[in-house]
């Protein structure tokens, strides 16, 4: 099986040779582990089911107050400051913004590529959907509570530098399920 970040790591590596700044692809998903490295690329959460007949903003609280996250992961050839980094959740066609709940910087040390930084963090799943359907939030709970679609999302970081701005996107679908 394939490690999701060993192509990004050898981009990194590559381009860490150099004096500038580089940026590895933006990880998403479901788990994480202390070192800031995803361990579950999946995004299909499942929660208890809604049973009241609220609002869409009753549906998305209640997510929320599951605690389910989904988190980012990304590496950075160089070791850098929280106020250089912006990360924020996108909605499909970029048109609403979340900025991340959560961001956290690591810094590493290796031999082949010097000091480098690990950022990663997250976003709740209720935070992200309520952000990204905020003119339906009044509307009555559709009859498949969101259930089993699958809801793109993109998380796009930008890390400020004195060789100018560097730009990744990370794009995927997360799924709710009900138990």
């Amino acid at each position: 099986m394939k490690h999701p970040l060993i192509p990004g790591f050898l981009l990194l590596l590559f381009l860490s040779c150099g004096n500038t700044l580089s940026v590895s692809p933006v990880i998403l998903g479901s788990k994480i582990n202390k070192s800031g490295i995803i361990t579950d690329t999946a995004l299909t959460y499942s929660f208890d089911k809604y049973t009241g007949k609220g609002s869409i903003r009753d549906l998305f609280n209640h997510l929320y107050f599951q605690g389910d996250e989904i988190f980012f992961s990304f590496e950075i050839n160089k070791t850098v400051s929280p106020e250089n980094i912006s990360i924020r959740f996108s909605n499909a066609d970029g048109t609403a913004f979340l900025p991340a709940e959560r961001v956290m910087i690591a810094e590493k040390q290796s031999l082949l590529s010097g000091r480098t930084s690990v950022v990663f963090g997250f976003s709740l799943v209720g935070s992200v959907l309520e952000a990204f359907n905020s003119r339906e939030l009044e509307k009555p709970v559709p009859a498949d509570h969101f259930c089993c679609r699958d809801i793109p999302r993109a998380v796009i970081v930008e890390v400020k530098n004195e060789s100018g701005n560097v730009v990744q996107n990370g794009e995927a679908s997360l799924i709710i399920n009900y138990r």
